[in-house]
């Protein structure tokens, strides 16, 4: 099983990625930034860089068991994240 999330934050792609087999992986514009293998809820960082040129810490969760979920954090704020489908 694959579920994929994705965000959009000043121009910055973020993706999260969770399978059962290769683990989970956090990317900020197709670079890879964190990666892990967690049974049932495992936590991501990396970071972005924003319009002013600083950099932005990123903390993402993903959770679950039957159905994985995800909340994304930048700056210790919730931001937004749509799940594909």
């Amino acid at each position: 099983m694959k579920s994929i999330w994705t965000s959009t934050y000043e121009n910055n792609t973020i993706k999260i990625i969770n399978t059962w087999f290769s683990g989970e992986k956090l990317y900020v514009n197709d670079e890879l930034q964190d990666k892990k293998f967690g049974a049932i809820s495992s936590n991501h960082t990396g970071h972005i860089m924003n319009f002013k040129n600083e950099k932005e810490l990123i903390k993402a969760t993903i959770f679950g068991w039957y159905k994985a979920e995800c909340i994304l954090f930048i700056n210790d704020k919730e931001v937004a994240i749509k799940q594909e489908k």
